[in-house]
Order: structure tokens, then sequence, then C-alpha cells
């Protein structure tokens, strides 16, 4: 019998239809959320809709995880620890898929700097984010702890700021990412690829 790793848990493998289903339930929550933001960025909705982002693309990663290590999942939310757990022909497959979408993603990203304290602080540092959404990898670290930060964004005291990134379209981008990803696998697409 297989043990799975600490980190992980032994589930049945045809769940990964339910957490696909569920992703991308979420998924349309965070387009909907998104767009009721218009140019309107109110920082309650810019929170929901990260959440909602961060909890989707959590869920993909984690379908894909059940459909390709029969059923062996990584606990957690952190999702560079998801997306580095994740052969080459995947991560190649994620990456491509990003790339493509390029004309979606939208620069400048808005950040929202949220005071932390009661006195009026500092002016906060705008240059000191260092955020790359170049290729998924890269991307995918930027907003690695996004679900985390955007629901507990104030337990995130390290400073007189926190920094609530809105990068629409490079989530969008991610989203589609996996998705593309999940289903290319799911249709045997990978089938004879070595990882």
């Amino acid at each position: 019998m297989d043990m799975p790793k600490k980190n992980t848990i032994k589930l049945n493998p045809h769940l990964h239809q339910i957490a696909y289903a569920q992703a991308c339930s979420l998924a349309n929550q965070a387009n909907a959320a998104q767009k009721a933001i218009g140019t309107n960025h109110q920082v309650h909705d810019v929170l929901t809709f990260l959440v909602l982002s961060g909890l989707s693309m959590e869920l993909y990663f984690k379908a894909i995880m059940l459909a390709a290590r029969n059923g062996e999942v990584t606990k957690g939310h952190e999702l560079s620890k998801l997306y580095n757990e994740f052969p080459r022909f995947l991560t190649n497959n994620l990456n491509e898929v990003y790339l493509s979408n390029q004309k979606s993603i939208s620069l400048p990203i808005t950040v929202i700097a949220m005071v932390q304290r009661k006195d009026k602080p500092e002016t906060p540092d705008k240059d000191s984010l260092g955020k790359d959404f170049s290729d998924f990898e890269n991307a995918i670290k930027s907003v690695s702890n996004i679900f985390t930060r955007a629901r507990y964004f104030f337990e995130e005291i390290g400073g007189e700021y926190t920094y609530i990134e809105y990068p629409v379209g490079q989530i969008n981008s991610l989203i589609n990412s996996l998705d593309k990803t999940y289903n290319s696998f799911i249709n045997g697409e990978f089938k004879g690829v070595v990882a």
C-alpha cells in the first residue's frame, strides 16, 4: 500500500470531479465579483474577488493532483507549493497556456495599501512589492498566498500597511491555464508522457 507523504492525504481519486466542479464554480463567482467591481475598487469587493480566485486555483491544483496521483493530494493553501509538486510536463503546459493569454493580461496592476495602525503612517513604499507575472511560475509565486492574505488581511500585520494586489488579467490567465491543463489531462492528452 502506498503511504502518502506527511503533508498529503489519500482520497478517492474520483473526487477530482467534485474538486473541479467547485473550482469552476468559484472561478465563475470570482469573475462575477470582479465584473461587479468595475472601476470602483472598494477594498472589501477586491478581497472577495481574491478569496474566491485563490480558492478556485487551489481546487484546480488539487483536482489535477487527485486525478493524476490516484487520490493523493497535498494539504494546504499555498499555491506555489502545490505547483512545485507538479511534474515538468504539467508545469510546461501550464506555462504554455498562460503565455498564450498575454493579450488578456493587463498592466499596471492595481495595488491597495491598507493602513494597519491607528496613527497616520508614512507614505507606502510602492517599489517594494516585487511581484512578477511574466510566466505561470512567477505569477503563481506572486499570488501564492492570495487566499490567506485576502481572507485574513487583518492578521498580515508586518508593518504599517498591508498591500493588496489586484492583478485581474493575470489571475484570469492562471485560472484559465489550470482549467485547460486539467481538461487536457482528463482527456488523455498527456498519456505516455514520462514525469
